[in-house]
């Protein structure tokens, strides 16, 4: 029980995208994440021991990043995911301390859009509906106006099909295990 007053770190990662609104285009997009947290157990009933936290405590933190993306959906500038990472770190720490467990620290190490939402982005598709203040066609790729190494036009990267870390079987950015970013 000692090991229950202390911090305890956990690495999170996203294994399925998250969706979000853009701020921008209003486009329906999917972001990917990891990072560390440092929490503290507030629900002994809920974390009896060590074990369960490092066993569970990745599940609730991310489980708080998810409802966190959703309270700032339509906030968030997939031009620009590295602006809004405190933000994103702020309102994780804030949903995750109701779970039972209480952050003292977050580190979003990456927060980036998947491949299909670069994708659409780079080819100026939106969903919008045809109006006189949006028409249709877009003259230009939207991406054209994101500023560079932003993730955004980084392009289809080959990933590994196990993650070198942990050994766990993966097929995107990140270790669905252990968060690890891959490729």
């Amino acid at each position: 029980m000692d090991g229950l007053n202390c911090e305890i770190e956990v690495r999170f990662g996203t294994s399925v995208p998250v969706p979000f609104k853009d701020a921008r285009t209003g486009e329906d997009l999917q972001l990917r994440a990891f990072g560390d947290a440092m929490v503290v157990v507030k629900d002994m009933a809920k974390f009896p021991s060590v074990d369960e936290v490092k066993k569970n405590a990745p599940l609730y933190v991310l489980d708080a990043f998810t409802m966190a993306v959703a309270d700032l959906s339509g906030s968030l500038d997939a031009s620009n995911l590295k602006k809004s990472t405190n933000q994103l770190e702020r309102k994780t720490a804030e949903k995750l301390n109701g779970s039972g467990l209480m952050a003292t620290a977050i580190k979003l190490m990456q927060v980036v859009l998947t491949s299909e939402s670069e994708a659409k982005l780079k080819a100026g598709v939106f969903n919008t509906p045809m109006t006189d203040d949006h028409p249709m066609t877009v003259s230009r790729p939207m991406v054209d106006s994101f500023p560079a190494g932003n993730g955004v036009t980084d392009g289809m990267k080959m990933f590994p099909k196990f993650c070198p870390n942990c050994g766990a079987k993966a097929g995107s950015r990140f270790c669905p295990q252990c968060g690890s970013k891959l490729g």
